[in-house]
C-alpha cells in the first residue's frame, strides 16, 4: 500500500511539473509571437519586386479586344494557345529566361519562331498582361471565360 501511495505521489508531482513545463513553453511561444509581430522585418527579393509576379501567374485565360490566349504548362515549358476571333488558332511553346520587376522575358521554342524573344509585363494587381513581341504590344485582361465560351461568342 505504501508503494502505491508513493507511486501516486510521484505521479502527481510529475504531472504538476509537466503542467509547469507546458506553461513555460506556451509563454515562450507567446513571447516569440509578440516579438515577430512587433519586429520590422526587411524582406529582400532578388530580381523581383515585392509581391512581383511569378511564372505561375502567367497560367490561365487572358482576353483582349480581338484575341484570346491560354497559357498553360507543358513538360518543363509553357504552352501559349492563341485564338483570333475564331479565324485562327495557333499553339506556341516558350520558356522564361529572365525577370525584372513586373516583366518576365521569354523565348519561343517552336521551329517557325525558335529563339524569338518576347516579354510579358504585369500591372501591379497581376490582372492585366502586356505581351510584347516583334509584331508589337498587345494588352490582355485575366478572365474566367473559358476558351469554348470565347469561341462560341464569335460563331
Amino acid at each position: 500500500m505504501k508503494a502505491l501511495k508513493a507511486a501516486a505521489g510521484i505521479s502527481i508531482i510529475l504531472g504538476l511539473s509537466a503542467c509547469d513545463e507546458e506553461n513555460i513553453i506556451q509563454e515562450e511561444i507567446k513571447k516569440k509571437i509578440h516579438e515577430f509581430q512587433n519586429e520590422n522585418v526587411e524582406v529582400k527579393f532578388v530580381g523581383k519586386i515585392e509581391n512581383g509576379p511569378t511564372c505561375s501567374d502567367l497560367y490561365g485565360f487572358w482576353v483582349s479586344v480581338d484575341s484570346y490566349i491560354v497559357i498553360s504548362n507543358g513538360n518543363n515549358k509553357f504552352q501559349l494557345t492563341q485564338l483570333n476571333k475564331n479565324v485562327s488558332k495557333s499553339t506556341k511553346y516558350f520558356m522564361d529566361t529572365d525577370q525584372e520587376g513586373n516583366k518576365i522575358y521569354a523565348t519561343f521554342l517552336n521551329e517557325e519562331n525558335l529563339g524569338e524573344n518576347f516579354s510579358f509585363e504585369f500591372n501591379d494587381r497581376k490582372d492585366t498582361l502586356t505581351m510584347t513581341t516583334g509584331e508589337g504590344e498587345k494588352i490582355y485582361k485575366y478572365t474566367e471565360i473559358t476558351p469554348e465560351a470565347y469561341i462560341n461568342n464569335f460563331d
